[in-house]
């Protein structure tokens, strides 16, 4: 090998380096407007946990994979935290959770043709209710399948549930209130075509969560520090009302 070769083969080492990211994170697709590869930056929440790392001077690197394998790669050491995530209390025994960073209601979004307005899980009685692969369920939810008032069809991803919803196959599936229609637009479906309850079935939060070890929970107090310090510079606020698969009119400016 050339000396020129070999300095160049030095200087290509020392650029691999420079730029090694600090944080590698997994997430999945097919969450929009929050999570998905194809979406501005990854999804607003993509947007937002990277924003939130930059604060504190770190770099961030983002993996995209199945969700259910993202979140044993996290359990298992692979990559320093997930997200965006829901409570449960089985998550709850293996993670460690951030800060809230996103406040979802989670609604019952059905057939236009047949809606479905929920008031309790009662209200559900023989229904056949579509979830993901990986997917969490809010707790009235688990309770309503556990006592066998719900039926579950899994699906690998959360298009199929348009797609099985539309087809009869299924009765409802649970979406957010934050632009659900977003999701239905991008998996090329008519808004028009389904019905949003009025009512939501829980109000919850988005974290990053990360195994429970010392790594993980420093990674999770890292985190914490630098969204404390977008909400405190008002950059938090920013980010949020300007993310245009939330508000596309206003992005237009």
């Amino acid at each position: 090998m050339s000396a020129k070769r070999i300095v160049l083969a030095i200087l290509g080492m020392a650029l691999a380096v420079s730029v090694r990211a600090d944080v590698m994170l997994v997430t999945g697709n097919d969450y929009p407007p929050f999570t998905d590869q194809d979406l501005p930056d990854g999804g607003l929440s993509t947007r937002l946990v990277q924003a939130a790392f930059a604060a504190t001077g770190a770099m961030v690197e983002i993996h995209f994979q199945p969700w259910l394998r993202g979140y044993r790669a996290t359990l298992n050491g692979d990559f320093a935290a997930t997200f965006p995530y829901v409570h449960t209390d089985q998550r709850e025994s293996e993670m460690v959770f951030s800060d809230p960073f996103m406040n979802v209601d989670t609604v019952i979004i059905s057939r236009a043709t047949q809606p479905l307005d929920y008031a309790s899980v009662a209200s559900l009685q023989g229904m056949a209710l579509c979830r993901a692969q990986g997917w969490g369920l809010p707790a009235a939810i688990r309770d309503g399948i556990d006592a066998g008032i719900i039926e579950v069809v899994d699906a690998p991803q959360y298009t199929s549930c348009f797609r099985m919803l539309l087809a009869g196959r299924v009765d409802f599936l649970l979406s957010n209130n934050l632009q659900w229609e977003v999701q239905a637009q991008v998996n090329h479906l008519n808004p028009d075509d389904f019905h949003l309850a009025t009512t939501p079935v829980q109000r919850s939060h988005h974290y990053l969560i990360a195994a429970k070890t010392p790594a993980g929970k420093a990674i999770i107090e890292q985190f914490n520090t630098g969204l404390a310090r977008l909400k405190n510079n008002g950059d938090f606020g920013r980010i949020v009302r300007g993310y245009p698969t939330l508000w596309p009119e206003e992005a237009e400016d």
